[in-house]
C-alpha cells in the first residue's frame, strides 16, 4: 500500500564507487558542521527533557521503590526501545514520504539491530524536513509530554522505567535532527524540489521538475 520493502542488500546507487551527476539539478553540498550543532541541540534538548523529568516524577507522592520491580520494568522498557523502535522510527520516515514512492529499509549488516531508508522521491523542503522530525516528535517528544501529563495518575516506579526509554529515543534522532537543520538553513529558490541519489542530495528548480 506504500510501497515499502524491507532488504538486506544495498542499492546499486549506493555501492557505486564514482557517483555520476545527476542532469537538470544542483548537489546539496553537506555542511560537516550542522552536524555538530544537530548533535548539540539534541543535547541540550535531552538535558532539558531530563531535567524537567526528574522534576516533575519527584513531585509525585509515592512508596519507596521495589528495586527488583524497577529493574525488571527498566529491562522491559530499554528492551523495546533497542529493539522494535529503531524499525518503527524508519517506518515513520516511510510514511512520511509520497504514498506511491518506492522505499527501501535497508537492514544493516554486522553493525546489530539497526537499519535505515532510502527513497529517491522528489519532495519540497518543507516536506523533507517534515519527514526527518516526524519521529522525533511521535515516539520522543509527544510520548514525553503524555508522560509528564499522566505521570501523577500511573505508579511512579513506571514513570521511573519510562524516562531513559523516552531520552534514548530521542537521541538516535540526532542525525535526523543534523539533517533538518542544514536543510532548513540552505538558501533554495521557492519551489525547488529536493531528493537523494545515492549518498548525495539534490536540489530541482520548479523549472527543471519532469511532469508526472
Amino acid at each position: 500500500m506504500f510501497n515499502i520493502k524491507f532488504t538486506k542488500e544495498l542499492p546499486s546507487v549506493l555501492t557505486e564507487p564514482n557517483h555520476s551527476p545527476v542532469e537538470d539539478a544542483h548537489e546539496v553540498q553537506y555542511v560537516p558542521r550542522m552536524k555538530t550543532l544537530g548533535f548539540c541541540t539534541t543535547g541540550v534538548l535531552l538535558l532539558l527533557m531530563g531535567f524537567c523529568g526528574a522534576w516533575r516524577i519527584r513531585q509525585i507522592p509515592h512508596e519507596p521503590l521495589q528495586r527488583d520491580l524497577l529493574c525488571i520494568l527498566l529491562i522491559i522498557s530499554l528492551a523495546i526501545a533497542f529493539v522494535p523502535c529503531p524499525y518503527i522510527h524508519e517506518l515513520i520516515h516511510a510514511f512520511a514520504y509520497p504514498k506511491r514512492a518506492e522505499k527501501l529499509i535497508i537492514l544493516s549488516k554486522g553493525k546489530g539491530l539497526t537499519c535505515y531508508i532510502y527513497c529517491e522521491a522528489e519532495v519540497s523542503r518543507l516536506r523533507l524536513i517534515l519527514i526527518y522530525l516526524l519521529p522525533l516528535f511521535l515516539m520522543g517528544l509527544l510520548p514525553f509530554a503524555i508522560l509528564m501529563w499522566i505521570s501523577p495518575n500511573i505508579p511512579y516506579v513506571i514513570s521511573v522505567s519510562l524516562l531513559p526509554s523516552l531520552l534514548y529515543l530521542v537521541f538516535i534522532a540526532s542525525i535526523d535532527v543534523s539533517n533538518a537543520l542544514m536543510i532548513a538553513t540552505r538558501k533554495l529558490p521557492r519551489g525547488a524540489k529536493l531528493f537523494l541519489r545515492g549518498s548525495h542530495l539534490y536540489c530541482r528548480f520548479e523549472q527543471n521538475i519532469k511532469q508526472e
